[in-house]
């Protein structure tokens, strides 16, 4: 999108801080709620045989669908489902990209332009746990060649592109640094245990072992298992409920790769597999009509024996 409309969607929103919670498999408790807000109550019989059915397996909805005496779920009936172990996030917004043609490989757009970001940043909980274990310095595990937060502590972001004159946006990826930097951390913790040592050196920081096994042991683990799902769940629900728009496409990993000239360094490719799968996303053969008709989009995508995408209807 151009780099205007991509500001003035930023200018438009709320400038306060907007809390996020996560729990486990919430995803799954918000598209089930926005299937049965759409096409009202349904047989829980019949929400098992459709695409969603799968979602029903999780242990999230066991006590909720032993309630449903009748056979039915409403939408109301997913709001009672709250476990006690939850994550809070700051969500924020900020702008990536260049729309001169030569240089926006450099910033892997699927087509010239902006990408607004979607930076899920951690909460203060954190931050505190953080500086009395590791320091002051927030930046030790940012990396600010990506489109991190300029005033938080960014757990992760999601990049998308749209178009509201075809209602269509793009997740063109989500991506953390966070979780590969701290686990450098833990490396040269271990070392230093093995060794006998009470502190070791981590970009010039003095750190010493115990309060780093204090954070680690903190926050590792339980932002881990969460940070892909709770992303891409923040991005969906930020385009849906925000923006507006309810045709969401996910990059598949070949075609996301030749669109994005991503040749070396690959990301994961779980996230561009499994991950949409997870999210009942489908697959399909043809992406945004904004991106098909990008001149140099067509390009990339005539290097490919075959196009995939994954799409939803939210």
């Amino acid at each position: 999108m151009q780099a205007k409309l991509a500001q003035e969607i930023i200018d438009c929103l709320p400038k306060d801080r907007t809390l996020f919670t996560y729990y486990k498999d919430y995803y799954a408790a918000y598209l089930l709620q926005r299937n049965l807000l759409r096409n009202g109550p349904s047989q829980v019989a019949d929400l098992k045989k459709s695409k969603l059915g799968k979602l029903m397996n999780k242990p999230l909805f066991t006590s909720l669908l032993a309630r449903c005496g009748s056979g039915v779920l409403r939408a109301e009936d997913i709001e009672t489902l709250w476990p006690q172990n939850y994550e809070s996030y700051v969500l924020t917004l900020g702008t990536w990209g260049r729309e001169r043609v030569k240089r926006y490989r450099y910033y892997q757009t699927s087509r010239p332009g902006t990408n607004l970001v979607l930076q899920m940043n951690f909460c203060n909980r954190h931050d505190q746990i953080y500086r009395h274990c590791i320091g002051n310095d927030l930046d030790l595990f940012k990396f600010f060649a990506h489109p991190i937060s300029d005033t938080r502590s960014t757990l992760a972001w999601a990049r998308i592109d749209l178009d509201f004159n075809t209602g269509e946006a793009l997740i063109e990826e989500i991506q953390n640094d966070w979780l590969r930097e701290v686990e450098y951390l833990a490396d040269e913790m271990k070392l230093a245990i093995k060794e006998k040592e009470k502190a070791f050196c981590y970009y010039g920081l003095d750190i010493y072992v115990d309060r780093a096994m204090t954070y680690l042991q903190s926050e590792i683990n339980r932002h881990k298992a969460l940070w892909s799902e709770a992303m891409l769940s923040a991005a969906i629900k930020f385009l849906v409920e925000e923006i507006g728009i309810n045709t969401i496409y996910y990059h598949s990993f070949e075609t996301g790769a030749a669109l994005k000239h991503i040749n070396y360094s690959k990301p994961p490719r779980s996230l561009y597999t499994k991950l949409p799968r997870q999210f009942c996303f489908e697959t399909v053969n043809e992406g945004p009509s904004f991106i098909a008709g990008d001149k140099q989009a067509k390009r990339r995508l005539k290097t490919l024996k075959k196009q995939q995408w994954f799409r939803m209807a939210a």
